[in-house]
């Protein structure tokens, strides 16, 4: 008998028992059943062949490189990433009470290429990870990294670091794998995958739009900004009300504290535990903090109990013991709708500490949050955000016929090409507005002295004494060094009580420039607007791929207008370049329809645009083809090559409000496009009025739509929509699952 047959695999159990060895699973794959042959749950090959995976060379997952103790756990998750609807009804045997399981659902599914990829991570980090046993200590995991680093001594930190990120991935779902112990603890001790390979950060000038990560993480900060903020300033405000004896002796802030200890045993309350650096609690520690900071003395004078008070909090913590779910305030916890549709308090407690979750902690992550709010929605350079005035909201009007509609500006000043900082102003969001007057309530509460900027002399919003840390040389708050682990640490900790879908796993570095790049394409696309607003969880692919115009799209307003421009045009330009490559591979007739086909295809002969399609095309080329196409506009359901004749009525340009796109002799029409078309035309059946009317006039212009796609199913719809986004900005479309 080996070494290998004494080992036992490690049990997992869930809702239901663990599947069986002759098990097909094919039923929990999605689009299972184009396998060929029955796919055996026991089998250390997986095959797939039959598929439609990308790589057709790839005929199965292998599992047979992952020891044998985790080789069932490894399935099961591969499984749970493939169909993360398994977290929620447990027809893999998963157990659907953890507290995220349905954090887990809500995840996007991954493409079976990429599960295959995991897998292949795990065969390089598992072995050594099972090396050190079942439970690890931080010595241990750095003994990991540096196993995985001598691997290959010519492997890239990102290369390593790629290797063992999927190791948090499948801790995170311990619980619903039955493996609330696994690794002993969280991997790597809890720090970023990132950070212990020393993947060094990306430098400013390889800045690229991320809507990926850019779109959850504003959907969690506007999450905070609705569910959490006013329970953490009024705690806040709360605190700032109190009586300043910090400057008192330290017999005077003991008696001060003795006082509240007496307030507090005649509540009849538990003690307020300490604040753990994950959230938990530290062996129900009581907090001492908390009543020496409700007395308004200061912690670095009584950092521990001294003279009468060491008896009198022993008394105390013994009378009253320790409550993870007491924080000292006499305020309430908003309860808000968790992911299965009942209402909970979205934290336990806000302890008044600095340490782990408390509540130093969300009043930085507010802060962070808000000042990421204005950066993404209003699109202003970083030394533009520095130099926001705490005086920047504005009330103004718009003549629209005879009315004047009110609209909000923010004052502010724009620095590029000019010498000095101009003053200007622009039009803002209500999410901008909410941010705002959040942040000028946090510098009250926090009694933050006005700092100054030092090029126009007004006060600052933000400032650096906001994020709670060290007070740095710069100017203002500056979305830099470890801000993203604060969003990191909070979409865990919601997602893990079932509040909020997980977030993906956040980068190192995301520059201020990449925020703004990413605010600037999606004002200057709809349907890439649309896309960050489906990651950022608003809505759902399916509404993406109808061409909804909503939330995102009017939120973010431009600050510098001429900033956009350039961005029109690459968006143009690679829209353009994309429809080439189609109907070189396909051929006109099946990639583009519509009366203005023949016209299309004269404009990119013209602009010589076929002959890009085989080779990398820079960003200058991109603007150039724009210029050249100044006719040309991209609609939601056409382009538009205009001209004379056009059935909008247009004189100068296109007029999509009246657009014809199946009648006009100006439109043509991509495969996306007209799938949008059939998509919003079966929207409308069944349907009365304005949408019926809608219907009749698509059925009227394009009789044969509706049989073009008559074997479609609206989810096959979809899929060719997004499949026109740009690579980045699709997949973060399909962060929703099509409603």
């Amino acid at each position: 008998m080996t070494d290998a047959d004494l080992i036992q695999p490690l049990p997992v159990q869930g809702a239901k028992s663990t599947l069986s060895h002759d098990s097909d699973v094919r039923a929990f794959i999605p689009r299972g059943v184009q396998i060929r042959k029955p796919v055996r749950y026991g089998d250390d090959v997986w095959g797939v062949d039959g598929y439609p995976v990308v790589n057709q060379s790839v005929k199965g997952i292998d599992f047979t490189g992952i020891p044998r103790r985790w080789r069932s756990v490894v399935k099961d998750w591969i499984l749970l990433r493939l169909n993360p609807s398994l977290a929620r009804n447990g027809m893999s045997g998963l157990d659907t009470t953890a507290s995220n399981a349905l954090a887990l659902a809500a995840a996007p599914p991954v493409t079976m290429m990429t599960a295959i990829a995991y897998v292949l991570t795990f065969k390089v980090t598992l072995p050594i990870v099972d090396a050190h046993g079942t439970s690890l200590t931080p010595q241990d995991w750095n003994s990991v990294v540096a196993s995985v680093e001598a691997r290959d001594a010519g492997n890239a930190p990102l290369t390593n670091a790629l290797c063992a990120l999927q190791l948090p991935a499948l801790w995170k779902a311990r619980h619903v794998l039955g493996l609330p112990n696994m690794f002993g603890g969280r991997p790597f001790a809890g720090e970023s995958v990132m950070k212990v390979f020393k993947v060094p950060e990306r430098g400013p000038n390889t800045a690229r739009p991320d809507p990926e990560i850019c779109g959850p993480i504003l959907g969690l900060s506007l999450w905070i900004m609705d569910h959490c903020a006013e329970d953490i300033l009024t705690r806040r405000e709360h605190l700032a009300a109190l009586p300043d004896r910090t400057h008192l002796s330290r017999d005077e802030q003991l008696a001060a504290v003795m006082i509240e200890l007496h307030r507090w045993r005649e509540t009849g309350r538990a003690l307020p535990a300490t604040v753990g650096l994950r959230g938990d609690t530290v062996t129900a520690a009581p907090s001492w903090a908390t009543f020496v900071k409700m007395a308004g003395c200061s912690n670095k004078v009584l950092k521990n109990p001294v003279g009468p008070a060491v008896a009198a909090w022993a008394a105390l913590r013994d009378e009253r013991r320790v409550s993870a779910t007491e924080d000292g305030f006499d305020l309430p916890i908003r309860q808000v709708e968790a992911l299965d549709g009942s209402l909970r308090q979205w934290t336990d407690s806000l302890v008044a500490t600095r340490y782990g979750n408390g509540l130093d902690y969300w009043t930085s992550l507010l802060a962070f949050a808000c000042a990421y709010v204005v950066a993404l929605l209003t699109t202003v350079r970083d030394r533009e955000f520095s130099a926001l005035p705490d005086d920047c909201i504005r009330s103004d009007t718009y003549e629209r016929g005879d009315a004047d509609i009110p609209v909000t500006r923010m004052r502010g000043f724009l620095i590029k090409n000019v010498p000095e900082p101009r003053p200007a102003t622009w039009v803002i969001s209500e999410d901008v507005v909410r941010a705002v007057g959040i942040v000028k309530r946090l510098k009250k509460a926090l009694r933050l002295s006005p700092r100054l900027h030092p090029l126009t002399g007004e006060e600052i919003l933000f400032h650096p004494g906001l994020g709670l840390g060290p007070v740095t040389k710069t100017d203002s708050m500056v979305l830099q060094h470890e801000w993203l682990r604060r969003f990191e640490r909070a979409g865990e900790f919601l997602s893990n009580r079932g509040l909020i879908a997980a977030l993906p796993e956040l980068p190192t570095w995301l520059s201020h420039r990449v925020i703004r790049i990413t605010g600037i394409q999606c004002y200057a696309s709809q349907p890439w607007g649309d896309a960050l607003a489906a990651a950022q969880a608003h809505w759902s692919s399916r509404k993406v791929a109808e061409g909804y115009y909503g939330h995102l799209p009017n939120s973010v307003f431009i600050a510098d207008p001429e900033s956009v421009e350039e961005v029109r045009q690459v968006v143009l330009g690679q829209t353009l370049v994309n429809v080439a490559a189609d109907i070189t591979e396909l051929g006109m007739e099946a990639a583009v329809h519509g009366r203005g086909d023949q016209r299309l295809d004269d404009a990119l002969r013209r602009s010589e645009v076929y002959e890009l399609t085989n080779e990398p095309v820079t960003g200058k080329q991109l603007v150039k083809i724009a210029k050249d196409n100044k006719n040309v506009t991209v609609g939601t359901f056409t382009i538009c090559v205009f001209g004379p004749g056009g059935l909008c009525g247009g004189v100068h340009e296109a007029n999509f409000r009246l657009c014809r796109p199946g009648a006009c002799r100006n439109s043509a029409m991509t495969i996306g496009q007209r799938a949008r078309q059939e998509l919003a035309r079966r929207e409308h059946v069944g349907r009365e009025g304005v949408f019926e009317r809608a219907r009749k006039k698509i059925e009227v212009d394009m009789p044969e739509l509706k049989p073009e796609f008559e074997n479609f199913t609206d989810p096959d719809l979809i899929e060719l929509i997004l499949n026109e986004l740009p690579g980045s900005y699709a997949t973060a479309a399909r962060r929703q699952v099509p409603a």
